[in-house]
């Protein structure tokens, strides 16, 4: 039988902490980060799920932006869309 759905669950479905995805540039850094769902940011300012502070002024987007970008924010990114779970060998 087959495991996997004939449809793709939406991201909220899958990653509700991380859904949706929103990445902005960091003017300090120029890398593109990929922020915390919003709600969980400090006062002030958007925090990155690597870490990093950016200003609120900062552009935000829905999908990663071409370009530099940041390696910890992106390996998340990838972790949180693997879709089918972990591979069974």
């Amino acid at each position: 039988m087959n495991d996997h759905p004939t449809t793709l669950p939406c991201a909220r479905e899958r990653h509700p902490v991380s859904s949706p995805a929103r990445w902005a540039r960091s003017p300090l850094d120029y890398h593109a980060h990929l922020l915390l769902p919003q709600g969980e940011h400090p006062p002030g300012v958007l925090k990155a799920r690597c870490g990093e502070l950016l200003t609120t002024g900062v552009t935000q987007h829905d999908q990663p932006l071409p370009g530099l970008t940041c390696q910890r924010c992106h390996l998340i990114f990838l972790a949180d869309s693997d879709v089918w779970g972990p591979r069974e060998e």
